[in-house]
């Protein structure tokens, strides 16, 4: 047998290449970094197992996939790896590139930090990915919080206890009226306490210290003053998020809002129901007295305290245009609880006289029907009655004027004891209560010119137009603003200014119908359109913003009807849905009116709480339907049970006419 010897040395040289090669296929394949290298169009070669991992690649996957393909869709990263790929194409590399990318798996989306360098023989990358995925998402929320905080005008802060320092948001010192920030070391919780209301600050201070002594959270609402002396709510919470080693709290977290605004809406919301309140109230009360009252002589005396009463005055004053010298006559004043009159022996030496060319606000007030202010009369010059006014305590006058059809016939002097000013709405009350009481004395005049049967039958017109008028607009009023109370507690800003505008819009109404009552004109609703479409307006506009689901039907062809009749339908469905809003609690009211060929008749319904038809009431309402239809020789049924609705039936015989009309 011949032997051949065998080479060694090429041997070894054979086997130090393939362990070299298993060495780095171990230390690319182990290796804790994710290592990917990359054809040039971006085609996988290999990847290690953390890259796998990372990416979601199976390993049978790994060489039919694309790293393009892996990409987010969006045009920050498909860019980024354009420009990559076109450094390393010309020899060059790159590193730190921040890419978002989509797991092959399943598509969650991850963050790497991607740097490659093309291999020595240019064909391919290679690769190394670090994920940041937390890092990005922590820095995502963070910047996500930042935003809310922001939007929502929150700021943020972070009280460090033992040191009395804090660290806190640019938006936190913004709510107590700073445009740059404090330094941290300027702020703890004594900087806090004497921003805070001297008001509040007691209150606000002790609750603090006693939730830091307890550890527990804490929360207040409370003003501050800043630095220019403008007042601001704002309200905070915080809690206890470090101790000592005794246990002693050491750091406070927590967040402060600017709620100005809402409180400002909220107190303005508030006026407005306490006026709306209190105009009904007076309303009802006038009403009952000139349902009552058997001597006219005292209306005016009731109305004048009422005036005092409601708008929280010391005393009034009526004052009456004389024509033919231009002069303004004192005619009586409401003072000490008592009625003064012109011929009362205490007035003996006032002047019973103002010149009317005067350059006082009664001269414009009697000019123009707006009302006017005296603010203060300790600095006007002197003028009649002005030492008595002062002798009173008098300081600050609203003059209101009274008026009949389209005739300023005098104004009222409401005075007060300190200085005043008015918003609009108590400037309409105001004036909706001195038209009562220009009814007072319209009514007191008919008394000594008119048979005792006219007089009662004209002061049951006027209180019940009244009542149809300023009663009946002013629940609507209330309505309205029950239900802007409602949206601002569920935060729906929007909603609350619809409602409060429907509400000033109402009051505006009903003092335009009360100045019409006194001219005895024709309701509003009926100056441009026939009964049906006033009768479907009135029920949109009354039952807007409810709860309550008003309906509207005509049947047959409308018949031409006398004013009068009109005008007693109407304020008939206005006070039977007025009584509705007020008491029912329904959730649907139906109208349907009929045009027959001898009736006309009218049917309201409604799915409410319902009552006794046979029990007693209170008010003037129902007494008024009544009056209106026995004015029309019509016939006016009333069906109601407790839980079962109510339903109002009107039928008016189309051949007969209104008691009285021509």
């Amino acid at each position: 047998m011949n032997l051949r010897p065998i080479s060694t040395k090429g041997t070894a040289t054979s086997v130090r290449l393939e362990d070299g090669h298993d060495d780095f296929t171990d230390l690319f394949e182990e290796a804790p970094i994710p290592y990917v290298h990359e054809a040039m169009d971006s085609r996988f070669i290999r990847a290690n197992r953390a890259a796998r991992s990372l990416l979601g690649v199976e390993p049978a996957e790994v060489t039919s996939t694309y790293g393009r393909s892996l990409i987010a869709d969006t045009l920050e990263s498909q860019q980024e790896l354009d420009n990559a790929f076109a450094s390393i194409r010309e020899g060059g590399q790159v590193s730190g590139i921040v890419l978002e990318l989509r797991r092959k798996d399943d598509g969650r989306p991850i963050w790497v930090e991607w740097s490659s360098r093309p291999a020595p023989n240019g064909l391919y990358t290679r690769t190394m990915l670090v994920d940041i995925t937390h890092r990005v998402l922590i820095e995502q929320t963070k910047a996500a919080l930042e935003f809310s905080l922001e939007s929502g005008q929150v700021g943020d802060w972070d009280l460090d206890l033992v040191r009395n320092t804090s660290r806190r948001s640019l938006r936190h010192d913004r709510c107590f009226g700073y445009t740059q920030p404090v330094p941290d070391i300027e702020w703890g919780a004594d900087t806090f306490f004497k921003h805070v209301h001297e008001q509040d600050r007691e209150s606000v201070e002790s609750t603090m210290r006693e939730a830091v002594a307890a550890l527990r959270d804490w929360s207040a609402e409370f003003r501050v003053v800043w630095a220019d002396g403008s007042i601001h709510w704002l309200v905070a919470k915080g809690n206890i998020y470090r101790t000592t080693a005794d246990g002693r709290a050491a750091r406070m977290l927590g967040v402060v809002m600017d709620i100005t605004d809402r409180k400002r809406s909220e107190e303005a919301l508030a006026a407005s129901e306490r006026l709306a309140r209190g105009q009904v109230d007076a309303l009802t009360t006038t009403i009952e007295a000139l349902a009552t009252e058997a001597d006219p002589e005292r209306l005016l005396e009731h109305v004048l305290s009422t005036i005092t009463m409601q708008l929280g005055a010391h005393s009034c004053g009526v004052w009456r245009k004389n024509e033919p010298d231009g002069q303004v006559r004192f005619e009586s004043s409401y003072e000490k609880g008592r009625l003064f009159t012109s011929s009362d022996p205490s007035l003996t030496t006032a002047s019973l006289t103002l010149p009317a060319d005067d350059a006082m606000p009664w001269s414009a007030v009697l000019r123009t029907g707006s009302p006017g202010i005296m603010e203060d009369i300790r600095e006007l010059r002197d003028f009649p009655w002005r030492a008595r006014l002062i002798e009173l305590g008098v300081v600050t006058i609203l003059v209101i004027p009274m008026s009949i059809g389209s005739r300023v016939d005098g104004a009222v002097g409401i005075r007060f004891t300190s200085r005043r000013s008015f918003g609009a709405q108590e400037i309409e009350l105001a004036q909706a209560l001195v038209n009562q009481a220009m009814l007072s004395m319209q009514l007191t005049k008919l008394s000594a010119q008119s048979r005792e049967a006219a007089v009662i039958a004209e002061r049951n017109r006027m209180a019940r137009d009244i009542h149809d008028t300023l009663a009946q607009g002013l629940t609507g009023v209330i309505v309205q603003l029950e239900a802007a109370a409602d949206a601002q507690a569920r935060g729906l800003m929007v909603e609350t200014d619809t409602h409060i505008a429907r509400a000033s819009g109402m009051a505006r109404e009903s003092l335009t119908e009360a100045r019409r009552s006194v001219r005895a004109l024709r309701p509003i609703e009926l100056d441009d359109g026939n009964l049906c479409d006033a009768l479907e307006a009135l029920i949109r506009k009354m039952t807007a913003g409810t709860t309550v689901n008003a309906a509207f039907a005509l049947e047959g062809t409308p018949a031409k009807l006398p004013s009068e009749w009109e005008d007693n339908l109407l304020r008939a469905v206005k006070e039977v849905l007025t009584n509705v809003l007020r008491h029912s609690h329904a959730s649907d009211f139906n109208a349907r009116i009929a045009f027959k060929s001898s009736e006309v008749q009218l049917d309201l319904r409604d799915n409410g709480c319902g009552f006794d038809p046979d029990g007693k009431f209170d008010g003037f309402g129902l007494l008024g339907v009544h009056e209106r239809v026995a004015t029309m020789r019509g016939r006016l049924s009333l069906k109601s049970r407790l839980g079962q609705g109510t339903h109002y039936s009107i039928s008016v015989p189309l051949d007969s006419k209104p008691q009285g009309s021509r």
